[in-house]
């Protein structure tokens, strides 16, 4: 998103030195990311250059520009052209080009993750399931495919496209909302962009309209972060500044700005903002310590465990925490306390009811801790250790139906399972 910096930097500069060293930083920018590997920093750093090389050369009629933006408008339906002949048929020379963009751009997953948003909102339509609630969604949307490739216990926490993290966080409202805001930044760059323009100011809005096009890209691929939201975000307000700036400049002042003219209630909102994330930062890093020493089997005492739970009261670091106590409690009083305590939290939790059925068989309490599997299969029904469980208490129990019932979605789905001869053999015996 930023790799055009250091080409303004470099573009704006005179001197041959500092010229030098913006496409020396450009240079090591590139290197980074072949060396990562990441597909997805290539495309969005090409696609930067490509934005901020049209804006910076705005309304030129040289042949170089001309040439650049026909070379431009040919690849870009060139690559509209050839990626659903890569992703969807069969063509010898693609082949090669189509294992490495699903191995190095994680494509299989990232799919299996829109699917999951888009049937989780189709679920929820019009309000969603709520800020930061898809992981408690997703596992009832997981296919077998992805259950044998990810791990029975890996359950995404976000859809990685923030359009549809909008959708199925807030609805079919939320989503609108964000297409708006996207589409309004659009046009402000585009309307700016078309404008006669001072060089330094076209050399700026070529920078922000890169950015700005880069996190937008980067969002409809991948998870929202905070650090590139803010890069995101600031580039969007500065459009609108440029925009506002050059089209029509401000002769009378609203009522609200009038507001923001004396810097005292900025720097009353600004400390506060401070303060407070200063105390909830503070809060979490020593939550985030005593979670550690727990988990790392430093400290199990009850009284600890319990202080640690209580400090920053969280579904995933209570489960975390009771699975680790779980391995560690033969008598199960602990364990079985923070997996009530982890329903508390997350009434969806599928691990805190397979912590109640660990526990209830422990005390040889059979028919509950059937009860409790079933719990933990409602939602997550393709968890193969949660079937076995219910295969294994059903036998526990006498109850024959439960146990060939669980037996056939595992030999359905997962047929290389070891367990299912053990249980086939068990099962023929019971009465």
């Amino acid at each position: 998103m930023l790799a055009t910096l250091p080409v303004a930097f470099a573009l704006k500069n005179t001197n041959i030195g500092f010229r030098i060293a913006g496409l020396l930083v450009f240079g090591l920018t590139i290197f980074v990311a072949l060396g990562t590997k990441s597909l997805q920093a290539i495309v969005v750093m090409v696609l930067g250059l490509i934005i901020f090389a049209l804006i910076n050369l705005g309304k030129s009629k040289k042949i170089g520009a001309r040439a650049f933006r026909f070379i431009s408008a040919l690849g870009g339906m060139i690559v509209l052209l050839l990626t659903p002949l890569m992703l969807f048929t069969k063509v010898g020379f693609l082949d090669g080009v189509r294992e490495k963009f699903f191995f190095q751009g994680s494509i299989a997953q990232r799919l299996d993750y829109w699917r999951t948003g888009i049937e989780i909102f189709k679920d929820n339509l019009w309000f969603g399931v709520g800020p930061d609630q898809f992981q408690r969604y997703a596992a009832l949307y997981r296919t077998k495919e992805q259950v044998v490739r990810d791990g029975a216990f890996v359950i995404p926490d976000k859809a990685h496209r923030v359009l549809i993290d909008a959708l199925e966080n807030g609805g079919i409202f939320a989503g609108i909302l964000w297409v708006i805001f996207v589409g309004f930044i659009f046009v402000k760059l585009i309307q700016t962009a078309r404008l006669e323009l001072p060089s330094v100011v076209r050399l700026q809005l070529a920078v922000l309209g890169a950015i700005w096009s880069g996190y937008v890209f980067q969002a409809l691929i991948s998870p929202d972060q905070l650090v590139l939201a803010v890069i995101g975000f600031m580039s969007a307000g500065l459009i609108v500044y440029l925009n506002k700036s050059q089209v029509k400049p401000v002769e009378k002042k609203s009522r609200l700005e009038f507001l923001f003219d004396d810097p005292w209630y900025l720097r009353t909102v600004f400390i506060a903002v401070l303060i407070f994330a200063g105390v909830v930062w503070s809060q979490a890093i020593s939550a985030d310590m005593a979670a550690k020493k727990v988990l790392n089997n430093e400290n199990l005492t009850r009284e600890s465990v319990l202080a640690a739970v209580n400090k920053w009261p969280a579904p995933k670091t209570t489960e975390l925490i009771a699975v680790a106590v779980s391995q560690a409690d033969a008598q199960c009083d602990l364990a079985d306390e923070l997996a009530d305590r982890l329903i508390e939290l997350d009434d969806r939790s599928a691990q805190g009811w397979y912590l109640k059925a660990i526990c209830f068989n422990v005390n040889r309490e059979f028919d509950k801790a059937l009860s409790a599997s079933e719990n933990a299969l409602k939602f997550d029904p393709l968890n193969p250790t949660y079937l076995v469980a219910k295969a294994k208490l059903g036998i526990a129990s006498g109850r024959k139906d439960s146990a060939r019932a669980a037996l056939a979605v595992i030999k359905e789905n997962y047929p290389d399972n070891p367990e299912i001869t053990p249980l086939e053999t068990s099962i023929s015996v019971m009465p």
